[in-house]
């Protein structure tokens, strides 16, 4: 009888190893599984290297920084995730404010909304996210040169900067087929004034989204070069797209329309000024500051 039993549970046990088998070699399925694990393993890379340093300060817990060195490595060693490259430079020296409205389906997705300011120098670029009713303000302070970020925060009666290596941005590639993505770029005769410069109208085309830009000439700076330059975000709305190599100028008004998604953002540049900001901005005086660089 034991002998029976053990026979019957040997064969329950294969059968289910090969209906298992089959779940996890089939093919489609396969490809999904692995497009959003790499997706994931993104996301997951640029919050655990940011939280990692945030929690071993304020809530003095051990470093974390093997388990995101090898998270790291094993992002390089998939071949559909690269680094976004970085400027040591701005070519903007000024300040602005941005504002992001995304809605998918008529509603707006309050994770992908909301409006900060930046501040560019030469090699030093800051934004300040602004919440609503938050006490969990930060300031983050990219050094281009250093490729370090500084992050202000302030827990009680205490104002924290924490220094630590910039995570990189991570792009997945579509590699589906050989070809570049089509990007037809239509310049329009259409102006219009926007925050008291003259804007032009283009119309790019891509093969999942229609972006229609008012671009001014009178700011003839790079957007993508400057949105790299402050964020360590994976982008979800469209801020490091190349359709901002292919106009002549500063964008004030973008809209990004996708086919395969009901998903519409809407950029604003506002408040421009064209003149070195307060170094201020950038300092940490009178911080308790942990360097996190090692």
């Amino acid at each position: 009888m034991k002998t029976m039993n053990l026979w019957i549970c040997c064969c329950i046990f294969f059968c289910i190893s090969l209906k298992v088998n089959a779940q996890i070699f089939d093919p489609e399925k396969t490809a999904k599984r692995t497009e959003t694990k790499v997706k994931n393993r993104v996301n997951r890379k640029v919050d655990n290297t940011i939280n990692d340093g945030l929690d071993e300060v304020f809530n003095q817990k051990k470093s974390t920084s093997k388990s995101s060195k090898k998270a790291s490595k094993s992002d390089h060693e998939n071949s559909n995730v690269v680094d976004a490259e970085y400027l040591g430079k701005n070519d903007f020296v000024g300040q602005f404010r941005l504002e992001i409205e995304t809605a998918e389906k008529g509603k707006i997705v309050e994770a992908q909304s909301g409006n900060a300011k930046y501040y560019f120098f030469e090699t030093k670029s800051v934004c300040i996210p602004k919440k609503e009713d938050s006490k969990d303000n930060a300031t983050y302070i990219f050094d281009l040169q250093e490729k370090a970020v500084t992050i202000i925060k302030e827990k009680g009666n205490k104002k924290m900067a924490i220094i630590q290596n910039r995570p990189l941005i991570k792009i997945v590639k579509d590699e589906s087929s050989g070809k570049k993505p089509k990007m037809e770029v239509t310049k329009l005769t259409a102006t219009s004034m926007i925050e008291g410069k003259k804007c032009l109208k283009y119309l790019i085309e891509e093969e999942n989204c229609v972006t229609t830009l008012w671009v001014t000439s009178e700011l003839p700076y790079n957007f993508r070069n400057l949105m790299l330059s402050a964020t360590f975000d994976n982008d979800e709305v469209g801020l490091l797209s190349e359709v901002y190599n292919k106009v002549d100028g500063l964008p004030l008004r973008v809209v990004r329309e996708y086919k395969t998604e009901e998903k519409t953002v809407n950029i604003y540049i506002r408040n421009i000024v064209e003149s070195k900001p307060d170094k201020e901005i950038y300092s940490i005086s009178g911080c308790e500051v942990t360097d996190l660089r090692k």
